[in-house]
């Protein structure tokens, strides 16, 4: 589940023969029978960053995403994960880019 501007959305990955579809919906509460997790973790980073590179000699792009907060809760009835990204962006490095900013997903406002 992340939590994108308060708008609480669930993401479930769906096989249909070979073919696997990320769906993403809003968020039903469900309450859930208390369970003992069997394993509990949580993982919380400042932020990582991607290049894509070609051949080793050009940057084509550049994903960054800020404040990652990752949960993985392991019980006899159930396995739950939960992803949050507070901010993603996504560059065009090519010489080229007459935009180079190609997603950017900030949860700070400037104003």
């Amino acid at each position: 589940t992340m939590d994108w501007g308060g708008l609480p959305i669930a993401l479930m990955v769906v096989a249909r023969g070979n073919t696997r579809t990320l769906i993403a919906a809003p968020k039903l509460d469900v309450p859930a029978a208390p369970t003992a997790s069997t394993l509990l973790f949580h993982v919380h980073m400042a932020g990582i960053g991607v290049s894509l590179v070609r051949s080793g000699v050009e940057e084509l792009a550049y994903l960054s995403l800020a404040r990652i907060g990752m949960v993985f809760d392991a019980s006899a009835a159930a396995h739950k994960f939960g992803l949050t990204v507070g901010d993603l962006r996504l560059d065009n490095q090519t010489r080229a880019a007459t935009l180079p900013a190609v997603l950017i997903r900030s949860s700070y406002v400037i104003r």
